[in-house]
């Protein structure tokens, strides 16, 4: 194969997510006509070097040939706060096009990867063993940090919480999110409509 798609992701959490969210695109075609690589970051910090040496060092030396489209995976909060940005996307793409990327992409989730997992609400409450009448207060991390209380348990954003994921319904939070997630599926040749609705109606 002389394509390939990498997605850069910001920690643990989002890492296991997207290791399932490619698994069940996988499902949806058997097997894909590309290179896969999804390599976590480990938070926002260092961001343009970090990259820099995983494409460079890591990536590029053992897929040579290879033309890669890229994904920035990220939360969109971290962004909105403050005029100083803690990563300056244009650098970074600027540097991986003198590299050679020709396609760049961003899946930004609004506001966080946890209003991603609230989609799925019940798959959490399952997960927790909390009844499906749990009220969830707030969004996003601190939403689910609440719930994690109630059962005298620690939720910490960007780490690995094991069995979370794995409980939750990935192609009905898939759904929620296809504006986000089509790009990706159009670059592996799958036409979403073929394999799930357009979006999720509520949160049921």
């Amino acid at each position: 194969m002389n394509k390939g798609i990498i997605l850069f992701l910001e920690g643990e959490t989002e890492k296991a997510f997207y290791d399932r969210v490619i698994d069940q695109m996988r499902q949806y075609c058997g097997t894909f006509d590309c290179y896969v690589i999804i390599k976590n970051i480990q938070g926002v910090g260092n961001y343009k070097n970090k990259v820099k040496r995983i494409f460079q060092n890591d990536i590029l030396r053992k897929n040579k040939g290879v033309s890669f489209t890229v994904f920035f995976c990220h939360d969109t909060d971290v962004f909105e706060m403050g005029d100083h940005p803690p990563v300056e996307w244009k650098t970074v793409e600027q540097e991986l096009r003198r590299m050679g990327v020709r396609n760049i992409f961003h899946i930004a989730a609004e506001s966080c990867i946890e209003d991603w997992f609230l989609s799925d609400t019940a798959g959490i409450l399952r997960f927790l063993r909390l009844p499906q009448g749990t009220t969830v207060l707030g969004t996003g991390a601190d939403a689910i940090q609440r719930l994690f209380k109630k059962r005298s348990r620690v939720y910490i954003k960007g780490g690995k919480t094991e069995g979370l994921i794995d409980a939750l319904d990935i192609q009905k939070i898939m759904d929620c999110h296809c504006d986000q997630l089509n790009t990706l599926c159009r670059e592996l040749n799958i036409i979403c409509e073929k394999h799930h609705h357009k979006c999720c109606q509520g949160n049921q």
